[in-house]
């Protein structure tokens, strides 16, 4: 969740002989992917609204902690911007978030 323990995972990467693999997984699952190879049958520019209805957290959920869980964009939403990416077939050049409340 931040510099430091990028750092610390880099070390550990370099000596070790395994893998590495990231926790986004919303680019994996089955109606991701279908739909995926739906919107990208033609090379067009595309604009992705993506909605998350994640619901309400208490103010001392873990969640919020950021040493623990970083907040809800670093441990929720970064899913959905990878989901996004991987959609788009690129990095993103914008985003724009809006919070509502009822």
């Amino acid at each position: 969740m931040n510099y430091d323990e990028l750092e610390a995972i880099k070390i550990a990467y370099g000596k070790s002989s395994k893998g590495l693999m990231l926790g986004f997984n919303r680019r994996f699952f089955a109606a991701g992917r279908k739909n995926n190879a739906i919107i990208n049958k033609k090379n067009k520019k595309k604009s992705i609204n993506i909605r998350i209805n994640a619901g309400s957290v208490p103010p001392d959920h873990w969640v919020h902690d950021p040493e623990v869980g970083g907040g809800r964009i670093i441990g929720e939403v970064c899913h959905f911007i990878d989901l996004a990416g991987y959609i788009a077939g690129s990095k993103a050049i914008n985003i724009h978030a809006i919070c509502t409340f009822r």
